[in-house]
């Protein structure tokens, strides 16, 4: 097996790891603001945060697509 493909399969994996990690992040982030809106009585805010960025991250990190 060549340096190149190695090199190539351990970049491949550190990017699907920080891919995953920042999914989760993502739907973390999301789920926080969601419950803070809510708490704060904006629960239409909330609702509408949680359904458009929730939609526009997953294109944005390729889980769906446009």
């Amino acid at each position: 097996m060549s340096d190149d493909s190695r090199s190539q399969r351990r970049v491949t994996k550190r990017l699907d790891s920080f891919l995953l990690r920042s999914r989760d992040a993502i739907a973390n982030l999301e789920a926080e603001v969601t419950a803070v809106l809510r708490r704060l009585g904006l629960r239409c805010r909330a609702d509408d945060w949680s359904g458009a960025f929730g939609v526009a991250s997953a294109v944005f990190l390729g889980m769906i697509s446009a």
